[in-house]
């Protein structure tokens, strides 16, 4: 670490909003997102909006979600959805998140589903900020299993006031595992 350089530590206490989850991914894991002239009221020209309707889920089902949001593809090949998902309170609701992942999980299609983008089960990415300020927690969950179900949840969280210790081993062992493949078509990212 360079006496300029912001320890490992104090770069995750500060990761507190979408566009800085964006500037992490770009400047610490090597994704090719240009993040430095973002900010959280500007993410339109990397995210898409969702509204529950259009994933086919009554919004009284997801009453705790603020905004759903997906990372636009930032390669022709890229073949994993990202998406970031807000939701009030201070506890993460999987039943609400399971939800949203049964959706987007490639299925045999029901009447109208046509049009909607589907992924595999490995290949989503979500990440949800629960919270506010400094009860914000943020959760960064990749999925296993045969079905959105019975899904199991690898989830790293952290909040800005976790333990050192626990930032520590996130930045230096845990996120490396969301490094930007140098084969864009690998689909072993968030693995």
């Amino acid at each position: 670490m360079t006496p300029t350089q912001p320890d490992k530590v104090e770069t995750l206490r500060r990761v507190r909003a979408f566009a800085q989850v964006f500037k992490y991914l770009a400047d610490e894991r090597g994704w090719p997102i240009d993040a430095d002239l973002l900010d959280e009221d500007d993410l339109a020209s990397l995210t898409y909006d969702w509204d529950p309707e259009e994933l086919g889920i009554a919004p009284a089902n997801l009453q705790a979600l603020r905004r759903l949001r997906q990372m636009r593809p930032v390669t022709a090949s890229q073949p994993w959805g990202v998406f970031f998902l807000e939701f009030t309170g201070s506890r993460l609701p999987i039943t609400q998140v399971r939800r949203i992942l049964r959706e987007l999980v490639t299925r045999r299609r029901r009447r109208g589903d046509a049009g909607r983008p589907s992924w595999r089960l490995d290949d989503l990415l979500f990440i949800v900020s629960t919270g506010a300020g400094e009860t914000m927690e943020l959760h960064l969950i990749a999925f296993a299993g045969d079905s959105p179900q019975a899904a199991e949840f690898r989830s790293l969280t952290w909040r800005p006031d976790s333990p050192a210790g626990h930032l520590r081993r996130l930045a230096t062992e845990l996120l490396p595992h969301l490094d930007w493949p140098e084969d864009e078509t690998d689909e072993a990212v968030a693995k």
